[in-house]
């Protein structure tokens, strides 16, 4: 049971209700039992150092409180682990809503699915909630950024069947029963009747259904990396990442060799610069183009630090100006 000097400042000094929402769901009153009674109402100019608990992966930093407030001072973890959403795509990261959120757009990873995030397209102005990975999933399976209501629009607008779609009935497999129902006019744009696929592209046979490709936009899964292949395999696509790999912790040591670049398995890799071990996932750690460092180690160094800076300031002008141009 608490003692009535820790109900008492849970109950009235801990007042947080003039900063940003985002930071109030990082403060606890129970990490900052060291703070003066009079620094409080925290302000978003308070210079005070206090306690953080990270929303993403529930670890504890110590930064002032105006320096959270303006996002110079985030999660270590959070802002060493994974590239934010911003750097791997910017052109997503122009549809997010920042009035919408309650948190900021520099917090955002592109494997966060845990929290749903609101955006709004550029195009139509149409609003719509999504995780960011299944943001990112989509716009890397079709190479289009459009929201759903314009992808729908485009994909399936004046066509009825898979006739009216002839790069797509290409990869169609038509088998006997098929042709016997009517061929490719008995299948509508929004048929769940689950059928064999051929990629164009890699001759990779694969089964999904109409509605599958049209509308929901999913495509080869051995282009999307995710099928074991000769062209999605980590040992023969990033072979820098598969020599990192020291220990392998959710799978068996002989299915290590299959592995491939969309794989969510967390690996424990071994920085090459600083010989730190970090543990990440396979895809996470393929998002880091070849030659930078993944390690958090090397990546709090005020070399990367200062040219990761430069390079997000970069990727956030280059947003500014196509949002500017499309308007």
């Amino acid at each position: 049971m608490r003692s009535v000097s820790q109900r008492w400042f849970s109950r009235s000094w801990a007042d947080v209700s003039r900063l940003p929402k985002a930071v109030q769901a990082e403060f606890y009153p129970s990490l900052n039992e060291h703070v003066p009674k009079h620094a409080f109402p925290l302000q978003c100019e308070s210079r005070v150092k206090v306690r953080w608990r990270c929303q993403s992966c529930s670890g504890q930093y110590d930064a002032p409180v105006h320096q959270r407030v303006a996002n110079t001072a985030m999660c270590p973890r959070c802002m060493c682990s994974e590239p934010m959403l911003g750097q791997v795509a910017p052109v997503l990261a122009a549809d997010f809503d920042e009035k919408a959120n309650d948190r900021r757009l520099s917090s955002v990873r592109p494997t966060d699915r845990k929290t749903s995030c609101a955006w709004q397209c550029q195009q139509c102005g149409s609003g719509w909630r999504e995780t960011a990975l299944s943001r990112y999933e989509r716009w890397q399976r079709t190479r289009h950024s459009e929201c759903p209501s314009c992808e729908t629009f485009r994909l399936s607008n004046g066509a009825e069947s898979l006739a009216d779609l002839p790069g797509l009935a290409n990869e169609l497999c038509i088998t006997s029963s098929l042709e016997k129902e009517g061929g490719l006019r008995s299948l509508s744009v929004s048929s769940e009747q689950m059928l064999s696929w051929i990629c164009s592209r890699c001759v990779y046979r694969f089964d999904a259904s109409v509605c599958d490709r049209v509308r929901r936009g999913i495509g080869c899964p051995a282009c999307q990396g995710k099928a074991v292949t000769d062209n999605t395999l980590l040992s023969v696509c990033r072979p820098d990442v598969f020599t990192e790999m020291v220990q392998v912790q959710t799978i068996a040591a002989r299915r290590v060799a299959s592995l491939t670049i969309a794989s969510d398995t967390p690996v424990v890799f071994c920085c090459r610069t600083c010989m730190a071990t970090y543990t990440m996932s396979v895809r996470s750690r393929c998002l880091y183009p070849v030659g930078e460092p993944a390690c958090p180690s090397c990546r709090r160094s005020p070399l990367i630090v200062r040219e990761r800076r430069l390079k997000r300031a970069k990727l956030t002008r280059l947003t500014k100006h196509r949002i500017v141009q499309q308007l």
